[in-house]
């Protein structure tokens, strides 16, 4: 199962819409994801302006389980990633991979 957690309107609309066909395998909802508990979770993706990088890497350091993944696309944290890729869109963006 993938949950999605999307504060602004238009790309919360596109990726519900998105995720219909994938009947309850895939959950998009409306909310920040500071309030969500990530706990339950074994992969936790992130694709955040620089800014508030930090607060989630406490988050992630407090909440996330031992041997979950924590994927930063393009704004990396202040922290050695354990892999990096590169990806090879339009964007030419990295992947920060950060296991715990």
């Amino acid at each position: 199962k993938f949950y999605g957690a999307e504060i602004a309107p238009l790309p919360f609309a596109v990726a519900f819409l998105r995720a219909l066909p994938f009947g309850g395998r895939v959950k998009i909802q409306f909310t920040s994801f500071w309030g969500m508990d990530f706990k339950p979770f074994d992969f936790v993706y992130a694709f955040l302006a620089p800014d508030p990088m930090p607060r989630l890497w406490e988050k992630v350091q407090q909440e996330l389980p031992k041997g979950s993944v924590f994927l930063v696309n393009t704004f990396r944290i202040d922290h050695h990633a354990d892999e990096e890729v590169a990806v090879e869109d339009k964007h030419n963006c990295r992947l920060y991979v950060y296991r715990r």
